[in-house]
């Protein structure tokens, strides 16, 4: 595993750049419920991410 400090302002970023990710995937413009394993990652990585950002 790697880590990588990040302030909470980079970690702010990431999560909004995931959330647009999220908002305009082309998976889900064709088809609402088609899987789409990159935005299944990336919601995980999103939630981490809240979850750092909070403590």
């Amino acid at each position: 595993m790697t880590e990588v400090k990040l302030s909470a302002k980079e970690l702010r970023m990431l999560v909004q750049s995931l959330g647009n990710c999220l908002e305009t995937c082309q998976v889900h413009a064709k088809k609402a419920s088609a899987k789409c394993e990159d935005c299944d990652a990336a919601k995980k990585l999103q939630t981490k991410l809240k979850k750092q950002l909070a403590a």
